[in-house]
């Protein structure tokens, strides 16, 4: 076996399967409860799966069987098209006491997939090997596999899908197929779940919407259709034009048109994997719906550029920054990063209660940096290089067990904060710093004296260096137990409050108390109370300031509950300017089930939302697909976690989608300029508008069509006046454009039934962002800053 990590594996030798000879089913049954072993081999520079009998008197080893192939051995070559179109080539190599059966499939290379037990016993049903006669093992070995070649004859005559293109591959993006038992060839005995059907049919479904979209980003992106769009349409109706015969003929020629082949080949295979589930070959229905999603992996749009302006975060992690020992080390990761187009650095800079700079407020430098300014260094290769730099901090989170460890101190040490103030410190119900799963020790938000340290230590941040934000992270409780057994909050200074409040020492509360809820509300309350009063001091220190908060994306309730962050009144109060929930997911389904639900949160444009993606375990096309699903969907950008596994693979597809921040136009930033942002995205999308129609025959009225045409043209010059001036009677203007675009765009793609529905809706999506970024722009450039200081 080999790992997934993104590139073409070495195959290499390892352990041997041993099992019976081959003699009926059993052995194929037996066979998929075991680890498939995938070889080296030189026959027909194949890779092979090694089959091992446990005769006694076997006179090969599988080892010298690969390496020697003049000895006492059989190899037959049987392939079911000509060789040179290098497309079903199936070839056995049988000797008195091993099989090797070895495939090619699409072509010789591996594409970043591991396999699993379900690829052979696929491969196998779909060719109906379903038996073997366990009287006649000699014939019935032969027979299969052997000079007739029955094999690949049975092959033939199956009927073409994409699993003629590929044999079947784990897809890259590190999906778990829902629990199925496929250990049985007899399809008979087979069931899945219609939950687990809906589920596989609706990642597909994405799969190929996020595929067409990216494509038709990626092909418009070097069209030349730079003319209005009531002009293009015009060209359309007359259809008398050069420029509409070769758009026409370009596509044809496009060098994706591998790409829209596979596009066209998954829907068959979304088809047929329908029908066959509905006959309950669940097996077959299994196989066609792996091998259209493998399809879809090897030919997505990925060496052009399919992103547009937005915020390109990643944490610069503690990690990270203790291995660069000098600045030459740092500039080496900054260039990475540049290169990946990545635009916006949060920098860690306060962690485990130690800073990364020398400072005067904080007890302690982190030792293992000690004796140089990483965070001075960053500063300036960041705008070096065109980047944001954003401080961030652990806010209430002061000591960390593996930290401790790390820097070789007890792990019960208290670190250099609460070490000097350990009445500082939250503990448990019971009395109980650390807490019991993460090993961390919080500050007590409640107490004035943490308050005021926090807020002194985030002021020297903002004076004394050039950051161009600052990113709470840690800007909650600790996580109660999942029973609710074990909770937090019991600082001195929050006991005596509550207490205070209501003549109850909360410790004496639990979850069925009449006041439980009123001692979750004071919690909570502190929570907001020191994010508001950051958010007025930072803001009137440095206006151009950006505060953004890392939090979870748990229900409201449950999030309340247990770590009582409450950011959804942060946005609304516009307390901070960035939002960016750890949405981390192994796949993009889990992604859009978490940021989704978010949207409705930011529907007034008061802050922006950054979902992130966390880059381990994933493979490089299995994140970009993430950042085109959060494109697709209405948010300003993404935020990567972390620096510490940017690898050259995501360096490459990076770069290629998303250009070099250092060599690139300058794009510029939503929270920076919004309405140019809003602009720029906006001319994005009718260029997708006219490559599109440019290219593709609509039904759809002629009236119709102009219309579009002329509502899409009249935002277009309502955008680049408030740009050109930005002013409320320009931007009123604009946003009448607008809400007259969104609002007959509905209408018009209903008219015509030949737009894909994920298409449709992504590009609703884009005009609802668009609408956001207006509302962002409004309250920031529009309305005067505010000058309160809270202290």
């Amino acid at each position: 076996m080999f790992k997934n990590d993104g590139h073409l594996p070495q195959l290499q030798p390892t352990i041997d399967i041993k099992i019976k000879p081959i003699s009926n089913i059993t052995l194929i049954k037996k066979l998929l409860e075991l680890t498939i072993i995938v070889l080296p081999t030189t026959i027909l520079t194949l890779p092979v799966i090694a089959i091992k009998s446990e005769i006694a008197s076997a006179s090969l080893s599988p080892k010298s069987v690969i390496n020697d192939h003049s000895s006492k051995q059989r190899v037959n070559y049987c392939p079911s098209k000509p060789v040179k179109q290098n497309k079903h080539v199936g070839a056995s190599f049988i000797e008195q006491n091993s099989t090797f059966l070895g495939w090619n499939w699409k072509s010789a290379q591996l594409v970043g997939s591991t396999l699993n037990k379900n690829w052979l016993e696929s491969a196998l049903n779909r060719y109906s090997i379903n038996g073997i006669n366990s009287n006649d093992r000699s014939s019935s070995t032969k027979g299969s596999f052997g000079t007739n070649c029955n094999f690949n004859q049975i092959a033939q005559k199956s009927s073409r899908s994409a699993l003629d293109d590929l044999l079947l591959l784990q897809d890259p993006s590190e999906f778990r197929l829902p629990s199925s038992n496929f250990a049985s060839p007899d399809e008979s005995d087979l069931d899945i779940s219609a939950a687990e059907i809906r589920i596989m049919k609706q990642e597909l479904e994405g799969l190929i919407g996020r595929f067409e979209t990216t494509l038709l980003t990626a092909d418009a992106y070097y069209s030349d259709i730079d003319i209005s769009m009531a002009d293009v349409i015009q060209q359309l109706l007359s259809k008398q034009t050069k420029n509409y015969q070769a758009k026409e003929k370009s596509l044809v020629k496009s060098e994706y048109r591998d790409a829209h082949r596979a596009l066209e080949q998954a829907r068959n295979g979304l088809d047929r994997f329908r029908n066959l589930v509905n006959q309950r070959s669940y097996l077959k229905a299994k196989a066609e719906w792996l091998a259209a999603k493998q399809l879809l992996w090897d030919n997505y749009p990925s060496d052009r550029p399919v992103a547009h302006s937005e915020v390109r975060g990643m944490w610069l992690d503690r990690g990270t920054i203790v291995k660069a020992k000098s600045e030459a080390d740092l500039v080496k990761i900054f260039d990475r990063m540049a290169t990946a187009g990545i635009n916006t650095v949060f920098f860690e800079t306060v962690n485990s209660g130690y800073t990364i700079y020398p400072s005067k407020v904080a007890p302690k430098q982190n030792p293992l940096v000690e004796g140089w300014d990483p965070l001075k260094v960053a500063i300036k290769l960041a705008h070096e290089r065109g980047m944001e730099l954003h401080a961030w901090v652990w806010t209430f989170a002061a000591v960390n067990q593996r930290h401790n460890t790390i820097i070789n101190l007890p792990r019960n040490y208290l670190g250099p904060v609460l070490s000097k103030h350990p009445d500082w410190a939250l503990t448990d119900h019971e009395g109980s710093r650390f807490h019991y799963s993460s090993g961390k020790v919080f500050l007590d938000p409640a107490n004035p004296d943490v308050r005021n340290y926090l807020t002194s230590l985030l002021t020297e941040i903002a004076t004394d260096y050039d950051v161009d934000g600052v990113h709470l992270d840690y800007i909650r409780y600790p996580f109660q137990s999942p029973t609710g057994k074990i909770t937090y909050g019991y600082g001195r200074v929050a006991r005596e409050q509550f207490a205070a409040q209501t003549g109850i020492d909360p410790i004496q509360l639990d979850p069925q108390h009449p006041l439980w809820s009123e001692w979750t509300e004071f919690r909570i309350e502190q929570i907001d109370s020191f994010v508001a009063s950051v958010s007025q001091n930072l803001k009137q220190l440095r206006p151009d300031l950006t505060l953004s908060t890392a939090v979870f994306p748990m229900p409201y309730r449950e999030r309340t509950s247990k770590i009582q962050q409450n950011w959804e009144n942060w946005v609304a109060k516009e307390w901070i300017d960035m939002l960016i929930p750890m949405t981390y997911a192994e796949n993009t389904e889990k992604l859009y089930t978490l940021a989704s639900p978010l949207l409705s949160e930011f529907d007034h444009g008061k802050a922006l939302l950054l979902p992130g993606i966390r880059l381990l375990n994933i493979s490089e096309i299995g994140a970009l697909d993430q950042m085109q699903l959060l494109r697709g969907m209405s948010t300003e950008g993404y935020a990567l976690f972390a620096a510490e596994n940017l690898n050259s693979h995501f360096e490459t597809i990076f770069n290629s989608t998303q250009g070099s921040i250092s060599s690139e136009p300058r794009q510029p930033l939503p929270h920076r300029e919004p309405f140019l942002v809003t602009l720029s995205r906006y001319q994005s999308l009718q260029k997708e508008w006219n490559f599109f129609l440019t290219n593709n025959q609509l039904v759809i009225e002629d009236i119709t069509l102009q219309e579009w045409g002329e509502n899409a043209d009249r935002l277009a010059h309502d955008l680049q006046k408030l740009v050109d001036e930005p002013s409320n009677r320009n931007f009123f203007s604009t946003q009448i454009s607008l809400n007259s675009l969104r609002r007959k765009f509905p209408q018009w793609m209903e008219e015509t039934k030949s737009i894909d529905a994920y298409q449709v809706k992504v590009w609703e999506n884009r005009l609802n962002t668009l609408d956001r970024l207006l509302s962002y722009g409004e309250n920031k450039v529009l309305k005067p800053a505010p000058t309160t200081v809270v202290r």
